[in-house]
């Protein structure tokens, strides 16, 4: 499973995170991350539009990061409302730590400057409404 972990700065400058993955195994990477977006509001393509909703706590943020991360060791049940990721002391997420279930296995131990922290996670239905969207697009371009 691919999981894409969002960084936003909310309003405060604070560091917030956020983690999605498609409920279809089959959608690629590309394609999960504009659902992600199309769901958020967030508009890529569109100069001054990088600022995205938290669900959870209901502020605006603005976009800082977005990584994927790909797991063998989780699927959607595992992931429950919460994963548990590393955090480096500058407060990014480590990719040299693995992606943990809300329950289950202990943490794996970090060094100094890491910690681990649970973040929400959303599981994100493929946008067919976007994908029916492209198509159309991409036809009438040919025009």
């Amino acid at each position: 499973m691919r999981i894409h972990l969002l960084t936003l700065q909310d309003l405060g400058g604070n560091l917030c995170y956020q983690a999605y993955a498609s409920t279809d195994p089959s959608r690629s990477s590309d394609d999960t991350l504009q659902d992600i977006f199309w769901q958020l509001g967030f508009q890529p393509d569109h100069p001054g539009q990088s600022d995205v909703r938290d669900p959870i706590r209901g502020v605006w943020g603005t976009l800082v990061r977005c990584v994927s991360r790909t797991t063998d060791t989780l699927t959607l049940s595992d992931c429950g409302d919460w994963v548990r990721v590393a955090v480096d002391a500058s407060g990014y997420i480590s990719s040299s730590y693995p992606i943990l279930a809300e329950q289950g296995l202990p943490e794996t131990e970090v060094i100094q400057g890491y910690y681990y922290t649970m973040i929400p996670f959303y599981p994100i239905q493929p946008n067919l409404e976007w994908d029916a969207d492209s198509d159309s697009d991409s036809d009438s371009d040919s025009d």
